[in-house]
């Protein structure tokens, strides 16, 4: 496998930061404060487990407590019994009741759903009682202010966000002071909207509301389920928190009646093993080797969402869901080498849309990198899969890039790309190596996919090009 999908995988892997673990063994991951991403292929709406353990989502933070004085679900530690289905779990103790804590997040008719489910389990040879409460907060913790301006908790991603399709996007809701909450049976509303469908067991009121403790960060309704185990007795309890929430009533609440969590657990199996079908295996003596790979395509395909311009491919759901040339190209290789060439050529799709009417593969102002890399990623997957037809049906849209190439590099008085300020970490203006030397890369490509679809003509024209702007690479 190239270097360059082993990159791709390694961004997958700290999404999974702390999640990679053999069945029921878990494993802790090398960030300080891990998150991780709930997200279904092909929605943009997803959810966030905070370093904390709470849920998050663009419209609200839920968190969990336990036990007899009923201590926050503070557990960094995640696993992912199956690593191939983005199913979290995690477990803290109470004396002899311990608790199991299992989220995950399916579509129910068109809506994204997470579970979110609490086990007790009473270890102790006599009766003891299991005690879990949801508080729901706009958001917990200290507030931060973010580079798009929102504020919101740290270590959570900022909402709501939108522009076009493909650049940072966060649906949500921006905090109000004057959010009306009201309770009808099982249900939690805001505004007219479904945040929560409880447990169906008795509950009681806790702690305050927003009427008694204002501002983003107070619990707006937070309730007590309790139950009494008989020796070696568990109880759980489940709730369906919609991640994009529709309006209240009986609509929504008989959607999510359809789906209980035994179905959503055979869907969530059903989806994403519809998801990986042709997915190639590895099979290799150290197990977490194994998992890894699995979570990290996993993470990849969650990351995906639907657009009326095409599919794209995030980076994750969380604070980088946008469409980046360089790294969907090699998110879109890993794809191709691990046998997913479907949503590959999904991704290359919507790279159309980042270029320009002159040739130019371009998605952030001063960013030259992704021409060669967007070159580079028509070409592999001509290349991985086979097909003389995909490459021939590239030369055009590979022709007019090179052709932008060539014109502005011979104008240029080194016969390099544009100078350009990217804004991240080079820090100056002026011709940025890395940029040149994937033009160069994304030449030598344009060359063998002209090779592949049996152009002798374009690869000896394209070969003439590629000789002069290496040159002068190799005397700048």
């Amino acid at each position: 496998m190239k270097r360059t999908a082993f990159l791709a995988i390694a961004m997958g892997t700290l999404a999974f930061s702390a999640a990679v673990a053999q069945a029921g063994v878990p494993t802790t991951g090398f960030l300080a404060k891990p998150t991780e991403q709930l997200g279904i292929p092909g929605m943009l709406a997803s959810g966030e487990i905070t370093p904390e353990g709470d849920l998050y989502t663009g419209w609200a933070e839920y968190e969990l407590s336990f036990g007899r004085r009923l201590r926050p679900w503070d557990q960094p530690t995640r696993t992912l019994p199956n690593p191939g289905v983005p199913r979290f779990s995690s477990a803290l103790s109470d004396g002899p009741v311990r608790y199991l804590q299992s989220i995950f997040a399916i579509a129910v008719g068109g809506l994204p759903v997470a579970y979110e489910t609490v086990t007790a389990i009473n270890t102790s040879n006599r009766p003891r009682e299991a005690r879990v409460a949801m508080a729901v907060a706009y958001t917990r913790g200290r507030s931060v202010r973010g580079i798009h301006g929102m504020t919101t908790g740290a270590y959570r991603y900022e909402r709501p966000v939108g522009g076009t399709p493909g650049f940072y996007e966060q649906p949500g809701q921006a905090y109000s002071p004057s959010f009306p909450y009201t309770t009808s049976g099982r249900d939690l509303d805001r505004s007219g909207l479904l945040l929560a469908r409880g447990p169906a067991a008795p509950s009681s009121p806790l702690g305050a509301t927003a009427s008694t403790r204002a501002g983003p960060t107070a619990p707006h309704d937070a309730r007590l389920f309790t139950a009494h185990l008989k020796a070696g007795a568990t109880v759980s309890f489940t709730w369906q928190i919609p991640l994009s929430p529709p309006p209240a009533g009986a609509g929504a609440a008989n959607t999510l009646d359809r789906v209980p969590l035994s179905d959503a657990r055979a869907d969530l199996a059903q989806a994403w093993a519809a998801e990986e079908a042709g997915m190639t295996e590895i099979d290799v003596p150290e197990q977490k080797v194994n998992a890894t790979y699995r979570a990290s395509v996993a993470q990849i395909l969650a990351s995906r969402y639907l657009t009326p311009s095409g599919w794209v491919q995030g980076v994750n759901k969380l604070q980088y869901q946008a469409f980046w040339i360089r790294d969907g190209a090699l998110e879109t290789e890993a794809l191709d080498l691990a046998g997913l060439h479907t949503q590959a050529a999904q991704n290359l799709q919507f790279m159309d849309t980042l270029q320009q009417s002159d040739g130019l593969f371009i998605d952030r102002a001063n960013q030259y990198d992704g021409l060669g890399e967007a070159l580079w990623a028509l070409e592999r997957h001509a290349e991985l899969t086979r097909d003389p037809a995909y490459a021939q049906a590239q030369l055009a849209r590979i022709g007019a890039a090179v052709q932008w190439l060539s014109l502005v590099s011979a104008t240029d008085p080194l016969g390099l790309l544009p100078a350009g300020n990217p804004g991240d970490d080079e820090l100056a203006y002026g011709h940025i190596t890395g940029d040149d030397v994937w033009a160069a890369a994304g030449l030598r490509s344009a060359i063998s996919d002209a090779k592949l679809a049996n152009r002798s003509d374009l690869a000896a024209e394209w070969e003439a090009v590629d000789s002069r702007f290496e040159g002068s690479l190799n005397l700048a």
